[in-house]
């Protein structure tokens, strides 16, 4: 038995074969941080260790299109990660109200990039570097993450030295409106979060839209769906 996807305008399905090598964790609102107890932490020569932890209620968040929640620094205080995107998806990075770390998929690579805010001033997180190997990522079979971040007036803080490395246990799947569809499926599908919905079927080609969610197919195309097409 084979089966093929008919159309590949939408490669979700490639986040969800990835997100599954690190666990899932669904929620309707904002949960305790993914990062691993025990690896948490990254280093910068001078500013010294930074905690991606916290203090577990508000540390770092990794979701499948941006992060959120804070990191900690003893020698400079509390860095912002971001809060929630303007449009509910990605930040625009373009103002003091919609700033954060974006998660963009390479693969099995999550690279995470974007400008959250630390006393020091603006970190850049995989900005324009000039070296694609320091842009820190996360590995999704591990959870470890990888790379460098600028850090103003501090210079380079690593996030994976020979002495620690930041690790994720999970990518949070959002679902803030409860349909049992992973909000980042229906922005990306949609465009908007109020299309789709469980046992519906948008695009009217038999599948529900949650099914076509798991799948990774579109489900505002017809001709986009997993299908036996030799047995």
């Amino acid at each position: 038995m084979t089966h093929k996807k008919v159309n590949n305008q939408i490669k979700i399905i490639y986040f969800l074969i990835a997100f599954l090598a690190v666990g899932l964790l669904n929620a309707t609102s904002w949960a305790a941080t993914t990062i691993n107890a025990t690896n948490k932490y990254a280093y910068g020569a001078n500013i010294g260790w930074i905690n991606s932890q916290g203090d577990i209620s508000n540390g770092l968040v990794i979701t499948p299109s941006f992060c959120t929640g804070f990191l900690w620094s003893a020698n400079s205080g509390w860095i912002n990660m971001g809060n929630t995107p303007t449009n509910g998806n990605d930040y625009s990075n373009t103002s003091a109200n919609d700033f954060g770390v974006n998660v963009f998929l390479q693969g099995f690579t999550a690279k995470l990039q974007g400008y959250p805010w630390s006393p020091l001033g603006w970190m850049n997180w995989g900005m324009n570097y000039t070296d694609s190997n320091d842009v820190p990522c996360v590995d999704l079979n591990t959870g470890i993450m990888s790379g460098s971040v600028w850090i103003p007036n501090a210079g380079w803080m690593s996030v994976s030295n020979l002495e620690a490395y930041v690790q994720t246990d999970s990518i949070l799947l959002i679902d803030n409106d409860a349909d049992g569809i992973p909000d980042f499926y229906e922005y990306q599908d949609q465009g908007n979060f109020t299309n789709l919905a469980s046992g519906q079927d948008f695009d009217s080609d038999g599948v529900l839209d949650e099914d076509e969610a798991l799948a990774g197919t579109s489900s505002s195309s017809s001709n986009d769906f997993l299908r036996i097409t030799q047995y």
